[in-house]
This record gives C-alpha cells, structure tokens and sequence, in this order.
C-alpha cells in the first residue's frame, strides 16, 4: 500500500482530542506458523455487525518469530526464521443482517532480526533459551524432508501477495442496549492467490464457517465483555504436502477484555485449533493454543489502534512469540 493512501485512510485524524468510548473488540490475529498460515483459518471478529452503511477499516500486521525443529525416522521439520503479514482488510454492512468483507495480504519470510532480543527476554524473565540456541541468529530456514525426500526448502528471503480471502457476516442476534450482547454467523473463501512454491499460500481454495460471539451481559457491567468463536475450516486441495494436510479443522477463540479507562481497553484471548497436517511431529501434526495479551486504545475520528503480544502454551504449531499490530479505522 502507498503511504499516500495510508495516510488518506487512517492519518487526518490523529491532532483531534478523542471524545469516545473505546468498543472492545477481538485480536484480529491468527497462527502465524509458516506452514499453517497458508490455510484459511480466518482471524477472530466480534459478534456485532459493522453500522448500517458503514465500512470499516483496517490495517494489520503481524510478525512472528520461529525456532522450532523436529524429527524422528520419517520426517524432519526445521522451522527457523520470521514471518510478516501484512493485511488491508474492509468490511460493509450491505442490509441490516448481512456484512460483506475482503482481506488484502502481503506475506514476507526473513531471517529472524528479533532473535537477539528474543533471547534477551526470556533472559529477563527466566525463560529457556535451550530450542533457540540450537539455531544461528537472523537466519531463515523453512524446511519439511520425508522419507528422504525434500519436500519444501526456503533459505531465502522473499515476500509477495498471500491468499486474498472474502468473507460474509450474517447477524444472528443484536441486543444494542446498555449491557450489549451479538451473535454473528461468518464465512470465509480463502483463494490461491498466493505462491506455494514461496508459503506465501496453499495452492488451494478454503472455506470457513462459525459462530461468533460478543457478550457483556455475562459479568453484569458493560465495562467487560466476553467474546469468542468456534467453526470449521475446509481445507481445498492444495500445493504444500497435500497428502499430508487434513481436509478440515476446527478452530475456537475465547477472551475477555475490560475497559479500563475511557480510551482504554485491555485484552487478552485464547487462540486453538486442531491439528493442520497428518503427522507424527508436534511442530506440525499437534493442534495449537496462543495466548495474545495486550490492548486498544481509541484515536480520533473513530480510529483503534490495538497492540498485542502472542506466547505459544505448548510445544506445537505455534511461533515461539509474535508481535500483533492493528489500525482500525470505521467510515
């Protein structure tokens, strides 16, 4: 994206006081394991419709960062670097029940220039260092071999368009009164748009579907609300290791967010899903659970800019850490 449009988009509005109450809204974030990132598992949204004639914007990027292997007689994993994506997302609110969207992405792998710093962190705080010094600094190594037999190798960096996805949301429920609660039906169609033969896409056309929700009525003040999803996502025949991934899976969200202040929301979020890949090693063929901590703040002119920092839970599937960045801007 041009600065020029960026700055169309989300910069006229940021020398004007705020005078709005933050809405608490979901991580707009998803597994971001390079070889898991290629399906359609969609990133969770809130419950609530965007306003009636109205279009919301969004500006997303996420990077994370790798250092995970794996191993035993058949097959070798070897998950070494950082990737980047980069999404313009747009939703509009077509009737009273129905949302239309579009998610834009841009996908980069690179060695990984957080390492050090990485490292520094879980220094700090006593965390194990032990997986991440099995690997040289700010390299990139994306590598699955089976029976042999190199099936996927990236060493170098290289970036380009990811998987354009469409979506539509149908309003299942809407209660807009002073402890509010929505229930949304969402589906996705993630297309190949992306190359395969770079992870920069599967290959394959997906499908998702699930039930989101948003809830403040659960803890009696509208200064919390609960939020979550649960769904399916089919996975198309694709181009990488189609033998190997599942035709579908399942995926769920659950997290809190609390408004602490009135500009201010703070967030934290459970992402899961079950297992991507028929395999035998848990970097690949486990299911995954990520905890996302962090917060929104409100900016003028009906802008959110949300920060987030996402840990795995368990050895799996999952980037050692990520770091979730979001520009919302509603029309």
């Amino acid at each position: 994206m041009s600065r020029a449009l960026t700055a169309a988009l989300f910069a006229p509005g940021l020398i004007v006081p705020v005078q709005v109450r933050a809405e608490v809204t979901p991580f707009y974030t998803r597994n971001l394991n390079p070889f898991i990132q290629i399906f359609g598992l969609p990133a969770m949204e809130s419950g609530t419709l965007v306003p009636a004639g109205g279009i919301d914007t969004k500006l997303v990027l996420d990077i994370a960062n790798n250092a995970v292997q794996g191993g035993n007689a058949f097959e070798q994993v070897v998950i070494d670097g950082e990737t980047y994506r980069a999404a313009l997302t747009l939703r509009y609110r077509l009737s009273p029940a129905i949302e239309l969207g579009l998610d834009l992405p841009l996908v980069h792998h690179s060695g990984g220039k957080f390492d050090s710093f990485i490292e520094g962190w879980h220094d700090t705080f006593g965390l194990s260092n032990n997986a991440r010094r099995q690997f040289e600094n700010s390299t990139l190594n994306y590598r699955y071999t089976r029976d042999g037999i190199q099936r996927v190798a990236i060493t170098q960096a290289d970036d380009g368009v990811g998987d354009l996805r469409l979506s539509a949301g149908y309003r299942l429920f809407q209660d807009d009164g002073p402890l509010p609660r929505a229930i949304a039906l969402r589906a996705g169609l993630k297309l190949p748009t992306g190359d395969p033969d770079l992870l920069l896409g599967s290959g394959g056309t997906d499908l998702s579907l699930g039930i989101n929700f948003s809830d403040s009525q659960l803890f009696g003040s509208a200064d919390w609300t609960l939020f979550g999803a649960a769904g399916v996502v089919a996975l198309g025949n694709g181009d990488v290791l189609p033998e190997l991934h599942h035709d579908t899976a399942g995926f769920g969200v659950l997290g809190v967010g609390w408004h602490a202040w009135r500009i201010v929301n703070l967030k934290t979020q459970l992402n899961t899903h079950t297992a991507m890949y028929r395999s035998d090693l848990a970097e690949l063929g486990s299911g995954a659970i990520e905890l996302i901590v962090g917060g929104d703040i409100a900016l003028p002119h009906r802008m959110t800019l949300d920060i987030g920092v996402t840990e795995n839970l368990f050895s799996g599937p999952t980037p050692d850490v990520a770091l979730h960045l979001l520009l919302r801007r509603a029309y």
